[in-house]
């Protein structure tokens, strides 16, 4: 009683693709699987990325504000280069800042303190910006340019006190990602 190769051909088939058909659904849930692992992996990653820049941004921009802030303290009159260099830095701080809010950040608890930085620093810019050298707010007997100096020391006091208080916020955030919490879509 032995089968002909072909029928044995034939059953070998008939077995393979009931063996696929059986294991179809396993293998597409398997992929699948291996797909939101990655997704999730790479939904982490970029969480964790823009998360440390916002950090590294608020980091540079605190220090650029209280160097400065020091800088008036210790003298009558900055230089225009520092205060225009000042204001180019924290420029590109709020840019960077409005990219990623534009952007859609994978992290819900940045995008207030992205904001909220990012409305800081226009505070502090525009403080700085006071200071610049337009003709109408040139030094004068008057006082009014040591009057500006204190207004402009003052706020970006308050825009470093207010920019340090997103920190803390920011650290759980980080925190948070690297825990393993789980991403909103």
């Amino acid at each position: 009683m032995h089968s002909h190769p072909i029928v044995l051909f034939h059953r070998l088939q008939e077995y393979a693709t009931l063996g696929a058909l059986v294991a179809s659904p396993f293998v597409a849930w398997w992929g699948k699987r291996w797909v939101d692992r990655w997704e999730d992996r790479l939904r982490r990653e970029q969480a964790r990325r823009c998360a440390i820049d916002v950090a590294v941004t608020l980091s540079k921009s605190i220090r650029l504000c209280e160097d400065v802030r020091q800088a008036l303290q210790a003298t009558r009159r900055v230089p225009d280069e520092t205060i225009e260099a000042a204001v180019e830095s924290l420029d590109l701080s709020r840019r960077t800042l409005r990219l990623y809010l534009r952007g859609h950040i994978p992290l819900y608890e940045l995008i207030p303190l992205a904001a909220a930085a990012e409305r800081r620093l226009g505070q502090g810019h525009e403080a700085m910006r006071a200071l610049q050298g337009a003709p109408d707010l040139a030094p004068t007997p008057d006082g009014r340019y040591a009057g500006q100096l204190e207004s402009a020391r003052a706020e970006l006091q308050l825009v470093v006190e207010r920019l340090q208080g997103l920190q803390p916020d920011l650290g759980r955030a980080i925190a948070k990602v690297d825990a393993g919490w789980a991403l909103p879509d």
